[in-house]
């Protein structure tokens, strides 16, 4: 308890700092990571929202991943914005994207589709209809870190297969269950990359930018997100996209996202 009280502390110190100072970056890929929106928070989004697009250039995940596999084409700053679990919570702000004319990318626990409070089938197909794009966050959402490969198997293949079936094609988006220090291993990016996955996105804070992305046997991606709470003011978000918690995780894990690890599992 006490040390969440001094990581709200430290985070607001930090974010209050770096509010007042300009982009230190004005060219490279932030992607922000939402989960559930309540309905009572729905404005306090929209005004997330609307800071945003007057600071960023909104982009879908897919142009963000054409644009750091070129030279030079990261001309400004530009945005992601992703959502993590699948909840019906985002059909009440879908309406916003529409407004603005930008879209965003659902990560869904395929094993969670059509439970009290998560998307159902038919709305997820809607949804990606309509050019919202779907990715996996696994099966059941467990740390893939503490998983057998066995499990970690299952969680990868079944929740792509799941999802692939039920839109009518390939998915190869990964967004990792907890995604920071701790919950990801060299052997669960093997087996992303065995599954299929050419993307798979982490909670390490951060710019994207080619130079510092991470990448398994030139095939496969991995890439920083902020994780974002809804009910923050617009002085904690400006900080958090300034840079302010970047220090934290300035590193990827050691020997983890490197581009010499070896393609071999046993199972």
């Amino acid at each position: 308890m006490q040390f969440k009280v001094f990581q709200h502390i430290l985070r607001g110190f930090y974010c209050s700092l770096y509010s007042v100072t300009p982009f230190y970056n004005s060219k490279g890929i932030r992607i922000l990571c939402y989960h559930d929106i309540p309905t009572e928070f729905k404005q306090k989004f929209k005004e997330h929202l609307q800071f945003i697009i007057k600071e960023f250039k909104i982009i879908s995940l897919s142009k963000a991943v054409e644009k750091l596999k070129k030279q030079n084409a990261i001309d400004e700053p530009y945005l992601v914005i992703t959502f993590d679990d699948g909840y019906r919570s985002f059909l009440h702000i879908m309406d916003y994207f529409k407004n603005y004319e930008i879209s965003a990318t659902l990560f869904i626990i395929a094993g969670f589709i059509g439970k009290s409070g998560y998307l159902t089938e038919d709305e997820i197909i809607l949804l990606n209809s309509q050019g919202f794009e779907i990715g996996s966050h696994t099966l059941s959402h467990p740390n893939l870190a503490q998983c057998s490969y066995e499990r970690i198997w299952t969680e990868l293949t079944e929740s792509k297969q799941i999802l692939s079936n039920l839109l009518g094609e390939e998915i190869d988006l990964l967004a990792l269950p907890y995604g920071g220090k701790g919950a990801f291993t060299k052997d669960v990016l093997l087996t992303a990359l065995k599954a299929g996955y050419k993307v798979v996105l982490t909670t390490y804070r951060g710019w994207n930018l080619p130079s510092n992305v991470g990448m398994v046997n030139n095939r496969l991606l991995i890439l920083r997100r902020d994780p974002i709470e809804v009910h923050w003011n617009i002085k904690v978000l400006k900080g958090i996209l300034k840079g302010a918690m970047d220090f934290r995780y300035h590193q990827w894990p050691k020997d983890i996202c490197n581009q010499g690890i070896e393609d071999k599992i046993d199972f």
